[in-house]
């Protein structure tokens, strides 16, 4: 028993002896200069030599290259340091890694070739990133994250891409002063899992615009005194928005697990999407403009026991998009898009009882709604209105849902669209 007591002791007193001879890897300064006063002069080449922990600093100058990050370093650029990609068909960094650092760099394109699908900073499956102090422009998407968590972008100018800061099924991340300009959409955050909890300030701009990304808030009215870039509700309840003109963004206003929730008064364009609802209910969206969105105005996923009612939707590739969305009231809108409605797995009702009150069309009686097409052949347009109160004589079957019974007769291809373009002017007018 002591001989064995005995060994142990050796073999754990040769183990410590070991430990304290043997070198420790210390993370190295690695300096890359195009000038080639450095150790490379290729930031790609000084990632695949680096070791976890590594800082690589790079000089001013211009790299043409694509940089794929698949290790834990740190990347610094030193001065003016200019990335540009030297293929079209690869990200210009690709973080491929947890716990890198991306600080100080212009990374840029003069121009988004047709068809290229790239990102300025792309994190891919990459958690505790920094992307801090960096300046990126001419790129399919801006800064990137994809399925990623925990990270933070601070400081970044993000301008003139097709998408500016975008955040695809990633959640805890902190974004603090970051700018978006002229990016064809500015902001957007998606997912499909069920996590949207990102920390994202106020002094996050888009156009000059502070967003406003609220998480687990309640009793919040952003009215005319804050002018909101874009708005997102995250497991939200009882919020009110009113007075905003919301554009160039991914979604204009986007609400998720969200009750109680007023929009009022809101001009919208130019999105991919102007109002996105998913899993929330309780929504009021009244009085407002929608147009120009390249998918829907409007987009009710799971969405149930709203209304939609007094709107203007016009000029989006669908007025409104409806995904096993039930018990919602939609009245007193007029639609004008290429396509009005598109509903699955759900059922609505499309009109309030006949009431003799000026409708969405400047007529008398109120019912349903104007269902109009931008070539003129819409159902409101073609109906038949026999005894003249305004309202079809006929009722209007919504495609895989119910029926407006009342829709708003108008007749002529140019009233409706003149009456659009009338109720988005004086919309954006009336909130100067």
């Amino acid at each position: 028993m002591v001989s064995n007591m005995s060994q142990k002791t050796n073999v754990l007193l040769i183990l410590i002896v070991l430990l304290l001879t043997t070198p420790m890897a210390v993370a190295q300064t690695i300096i890359v200069d195009i000038a080639r006063n450095g150790d490379y002069t290729s930031i790609g080449d000084a990632v695949a030599n680096a070791d976890t922990g590594d800082t690589i600093r790079v000089m001013p100058g211009v790299y043409s290259e694509n940089v794929k990050v698949d290790r834990q370093v740190n990347l610094v650029a030193e001065g003016d340091v200019i990335v540009r990609p030297a293929s079209v068909e690869a990200h210009t960094f690709h973080i491929a890694a947890d716990n890198v650092t991306i600080d100080g760099f212009r990374i840029e394109r003069e121009e988004i070739p047709f068809g290229a699908w790239d990102a300025g900073i792309l994190l891919d499956s990459a958690d505790n990133v920094t992307v801090i102090n960096n300046v990126v422009s001419g790129h399919t998407r801006g800064i990137d994250l994809d399925f990623s968590n925990n990270n933070v972008l601070e400081n970044n100018s993000v301008s003139n891409n097709v998408d500016g800061i975008f955040l695809h099924v990633s959640f805890g991340n902190t974004l603090r002063n970051n700018t978006m300009q002229s990016n064809h959409f500015n902001f957007g955050a998606y997912t499909f899992n069920g996590n949207m909890d990102n920390d994202i300030g106020v002094d996050n701009l888009v156009n000059g615009k502070p967003i406003y990304y609220l998480v687990n808030r309640s009793n919040i009215v952003l009215d005319s005194s804050v002018d909101c870039g874009t708005i997102y509700c995250i497991n939200c309840n009882n919020i009110s928005v009113m007075d905003q003109i919301i554009g160039d963004n991914t979604y204009g206003l986007f609400l998720y697990n969200s009750e109680g929730v007023v929009l009022d008064n809101i001009t919208i364009s130019d999105t991919m999407t102007g109002v996105y609802s998913y899993g929330s209910s309780g929504i009021l969206l009244n009085n407002s403009v929608i147009s120009g969105s390249v998918y829907e105005g409007v987009n009710f996923m799971e969405s149930d026991d709203s209304v939609v009612a007094n709107n203007t939707i016009f000029d989006n590739e669908i007025g409104f998009n409806l995904y096993y969305s039930s018990d919602n009231l939609v009245y007193n809108n007029l639609f004008n898009n290429m396509v009005n409605v598109v509903s699955e797995g759900g059922m609505n009702t499309w009109n309030t009882t006949l009431t003799n009150s000026t409708n969405i069309a400047g007529s008398l009686w109120l019912g349903g709604n104007v269902w109009s097409m931008p070539d003129g052949k819409g159902f409101s347009q073609k109906s038949v209105d026999k005894d003249r109160n305004n309202i079809s004589d006929v009722s209007y079957q919504i495609p895989n849902d119910g029926v407006d019974e009342l829709p708003i007769f108008v007749g002529s291809h140019e009233f409706s669209i003149l009456y659009s373009l009338k109720i988005f002017v004086s919309k954006v007018l009336s909130l100067f």
